[in-house]
């Protein structure tokens, strides 16, 4: 090797370096830079699920403050509560069918009835599993209990509703802690049944909270 082809190559080396040392700290600068308002946009976008999950009425301007009247927060061995005039609510993690799932479940002072729920992450198969996060599907718990434990069935074996033949009036057969799975997407549905039980029985053990009546 002449000694011309070896500055070159030295040389080339030495420009990939730089390049290189330099994207890290372009990168490094950007995350920096970008982390407080990534950070505080996700507070944000929480702060609205807690509202949302109480129905409690707010606009994009006055979210920090509707929230600062409306809930107070509280630590109980290393779960956070947000508690509202309504209920309590609190996250729940676990596996879906895909992926990880994370939900935000408010229940009514009595301990067991659903005040609301919403889906906070998901990567479930989009247009099947993804539907969870519908408001047609989170609606069902509404009310619901969750004990002795919520069971999503699926709508073949369990229809809406049955009618009386000497009346004609129609009755909802779903019991006090049974919805509708959604059509398609049976595993996940069953994952999202599993991982309410399991974080409910979780947050009874942890908190005391349970009302045993």
């Amino acid at each position: 090797m002449n000694q011309k082809s070896l500055k070159y190559k030295i040389w080339t080396v030495v420009f990939l370096i730089i390049v290189v040392c330099g994207s890290t700290a372009m990168l490094s600068t950007i995350y920096a830079n970008t982390k407080t308002d990534i950070e505080q946009n996700e507070l944000t976008k929480l702060k609205q699920n807690i509202l949302n999950v109480f129905d409690i009425p707010y606009d994009q301007s006055n979210i920090e403050s509707v929230f600062n009247e409306n809930i107070t927060i509280e630590k109980i061995n290393g779960i956070d509560i947000y508690r509202a005039s309504e209920g309590l609510a609190f996250e729940i993690n676990g596996s879906g069918f895909w992926d990880k799932i994370s939900v935000l479940l408010a229940l009514e002072y009595d301990m067991e009835t659903i005040k609301g729920i919403k889906v906070l992450k998901n990567n479930e198969t989009p247009g099947l599993g993804s539907r969870i996060t519908e408001e047609w599907f989170l609606g069902q718990f509404k009310g619901k209990n969750v004990k002795p434990e919520i069971k999503i069935i699926s709508q073949k074996k369990l229809p809406h509703q049955t009618i009386d033949t000497t009346t004609s009036a129609t009755y909802d057969k779903r019991k006090k802690n049974e919805v509708d799975a959604i059509t398609g997407a049976t595993q996940t549905s069953k994952s999202l049944e599993k991982l309410i039980n399991n974080g409910v029985k979780m947050f009874y053990q942890k908190t005391s909270l349970e009302n045993n009546g």
